[in-house]
């Protein structure tokens, strides 16, 4: 949908039929907000985004916890979705807060036992303003709310019955592990994260999502590079390497040149470590076998023992 026929959609929602009760109008507004939800997004747009949030948030005084909670929730949702959108572009935290309380609203009506996917979707999109938000607070409470959403998704996604959700849920796990196991030097939570990015990796192939499969990669590479560098695995500097080169590869074949600048960085980092630790084990073995030099006379000791 171009910006010319959303601009001549948005002029006739402003002209909705007098017959139409209140909550039907307001219904068809959410409609047009989700269409400038959509292109806001697909177009990188943030006044567009904006714009759909306004209307969102316009049309929450139309719907009420008490008589309507369904609407009332869905809009929250609505509103809460194009906060993250446009929070994470900007990284704003005000913004990001306040998609946080938009889906808790939401969860106050859809509960996993009679919403079960929207409940999961909703703790998953949790989950990840969450994440970000530590990001910017460096609070690990928010860390351990972010895990504990993931975790409430997967209790409804599973691998067999929503394997790209479960796949998407697996990777935001995996980088809320490793923040955390990297913040407390808890080798666990690395192991865990490590885990949870091989898991989404069964459904995030390079063949059906290649970018989303290099960006899998490219945080495997950073919880083995953590996990190496806290307990001096060879091993997992070595996966952490291979990782990031199958992301480097992806990116740099699709002209990512943002992408493939860090995570070439971050290759470089794991391969620097793996030199060093390679170097410090030979050297270590040259010393062991030198103070074994087979040349020297151990006729005094053995006649000493004796």
């Amino acid at each position: 949908m171009t910006a010319k026929a959303f601009e001549a959609a948005q002029s006739n929602a402003h002209e909705l039929p007098v017959e139409l009760s209140l909550v039907d109008q307001s219904c068809m507004q959410v409609c047009y907000a989700n269409i400038a939800a959509l292109l806001g997004s697909t177009e990188n747009d943030q006044n567009t985004l904006r714009r759909a949030a306004q209307i969102y948030e316009d049309m929450q005084a139309t719907f009420s916890f008490e008589s309507t909670p369904i609407e009332w929730a869905t809009v929250h949702r609505h509103v809460g979705v194009v906060r993250q959108m446009l929070g994470e572009r900007i990284n704003d935290a005000a913004i990001l807060e306040n998609a946080a309380g938009s889906f808790r609203g939401a969860l106050q009506v859809f509960s996993p036992e009679l919403f079960a996917w929207e409940w999961a979707t909703i703790q998953s999109r949790l989950g990840g303003v969450l994440y970000r938000l530590d990001a910017l607070h460096s609070d690990t409470e928010l860390l351990k709310e972010s895990i504990a959403a993931y975790q409430n998704a997967l209790r409804v996604f599973t691998q067999a019955g929503s394997p790209f959700k479960w796949g998407e849920v697996k990777n935001g796990l995996g980088q809320a592990l490793q923040v955390w196991g990297d913040l407390t030097r808890n080798a666990d939570l690395l192991k865990r994260a490590v885990q949870a990015c091989r898991e989404a990796l069964q459904v995030r192939t390079r063949e059906s999502t290649p970018m989303l499969w290099a960006a899998t990669q490219n945080n495997l590479g950073s919880a083995l590079f953590l996990l190496g560098r806290l307990t001096e695995s060879v091993e997992s500097l070595e996966g952490s390497a291979e990782a990031f080169g199958k992301a480097l590869a992806v990116y740099t074949g699709s002209n990512a040149n943002r992408l493939s600048k860090v995570t070439e960085r971050n290759m470089a980092k794991a391969e620097d470590m793996l030199r060093a630790k390679m170097a410090r084990r030979v050297a270590r073995v040259y010393w062991d076998d030198d103070s074994q030099d087979p040349t020297r006379d151990n006729s005094d000791d053995e006649a000493h023992n004796a």
